[in-house]
């Protein structure tokens, strides 16, 4: 096996063990630029506009998602500790790339994980 797809991190870490160890793939992308894109996203009606800044203060900003999709927390609030863990899961577990340089992050993927690159035809292992 030599790449999976899953939504679920959570449901997806029982493939993995001690002697089959896995890592996964995040991209990342910095938090206001994701609040834009939410924001941007959202269907607001012709009767319901809301400006960006009016949408940014009512918006609970500091309920960071990824947080707790790594910590596996569903609700609740989220504190210090669960940042640490969704640190350590990243910095131990991920090869992290950045949507800010897309085109770079796949290359740097192929070479991680020594996928043929198709822009080449050479090995990047």
């Amino acid at each position: 096996l030599d790449l999976i797809h899953t939504a679920n991190f959570y449901e997806g870490c029982w493939l993995f063990t001690n002697i089959h160890r896995g890592r996964f793939v995040t991209f990342l992308r910095h938090p206001m630029e994701r609040m834009v894109a939410l924001y941007n996203d959202m269907n607001f009606g012709e009767e319901m506009q809301v400006s960006l800044l009016q949408f940014l203060r009512e918006t609970n900003s500091e309920d960071n998602r990824m947080v707790r999709y790594l910590t596996n927390v569903k609700s609740g609030p989220l504190g210090q500790n669960h940042v640490d863990m969704a640190a350590e899961i990243l910095s131990r577990k991920a090869l992290v790339l950045l949507t800010d340089f897309d085109e770079i992050s796949l290359i740097h993927a192929e070479k991680y994980f020594g996928f043929e690159s198709k822009r080449s035809g050479l090995c990047m292992g």
